[in-house]
């Protein structure tokens, strides 16, 4: 979809059966799915909806979305762009997953030293909250800009999520200490958890992983997929390996 019109979506959705997923960060989107990998290989897929970067003037325009996607029992992810969009995004998800009663999920990023307050308002909440490390280049008065501090504040917020949290943890990480660590919070404290992870990354990983765990693959697609890849390039160098690997193959 190259467009965020009521027609065009109502048409996608319906073509979609089970679902479809997309992202919209400005009027117009740019374009994504996130695909289920089944525990067992060859089982259908189970696409959702994903919308990046809620911003107020929008907020008409994603009630109206989740409407729809809720008619057709389709699961709703609000994605994280730079911290300037945090506090739209929270709100969005919190309007919308007590409206829906859960059904929407929304990311959250390490990095930011703001985090861990957000994971205490989103804890009693319905819904899911998908935990990354974080790519943007943030202020270092607001955000930790050291890779080990990083990994530090996942592993704190991690921990927090899996004690507080009755379920709806989303793992959105590549790095196996960070996924072998919601292994140990889950066998420690019972909590479901899933884990996403961006196509041509670890794939071989993914489908391992999909043998034991619940694992979801974000998948870019649509017209708009080079300005998504030159946004990713742009926020992590070794994106672009990654990008290229998966073009090739």
């Amino acid at each position: 979809m190259t467009s965020y019109e009521p027609g065009a979506l109502a048409l996608a959705v319906a073509r979609a059966g089970s679902g479809l997923s997309f992202a919209v960060e400005e009027l117009p989107p740019r374009a994504a799915r996130s695909v289920a990998l089944a525990s067992s290989l060859g089982a259908p897929v189970v696409p959702v909806l994903e919308v990046a970067a809620v911003v107020h003037q929008h907020a008409r325009d994603l009630a109206w979305a989740v409407d729809r996607a809720a008619a057709e029992d389709v699961f709703v992810w609000l994605d994280m762009e730079d911290h300037t969009t945090t506090d739209a995004t929270l709100d969005a998800f919190e309007a919308e997953t007590r409206t829906h009663d859960g059904g929407v999920g929304v990311c959250v990023q390490a990095n930011l030293q703001r985090t861990a307050d957000d994971i205490d308002r989103l804890a009693p909440l319905p819904g899911k909250v998908r935990l990354v490390k974080g790519a943007y280049d943030e202020p270092a008065d607001i955000a930790y800009t050291r890779k080990d501090r990083v990994d530090a504040a996942y592993r704190e917020l991690l921990t927090t999520m899996f004690q507080q949290f009755d379920g709806g943890i989303a793992v959105g990480s590549h790095d196996p200490a960070m996924v072998e660590l919601a292994r140990d919070l889950h066998d420690e404290f019972g909590t479901d958890f899933e884990i996403q992870m961006l196509m041509g990354v670890r794939e071989d990983a993914q489908y391992e992983l999909a043998e034991t765990d619940d694992v979801w693959q974000y998948v870019p697609y649509g017209s708009k997929w080079l300005s998504y890849l030159y946004r990713r390039v742009a926020e992590r160098r070794e994106n672009l390996r990654f990008a290229l690997r998966a073009i090739v193959n």
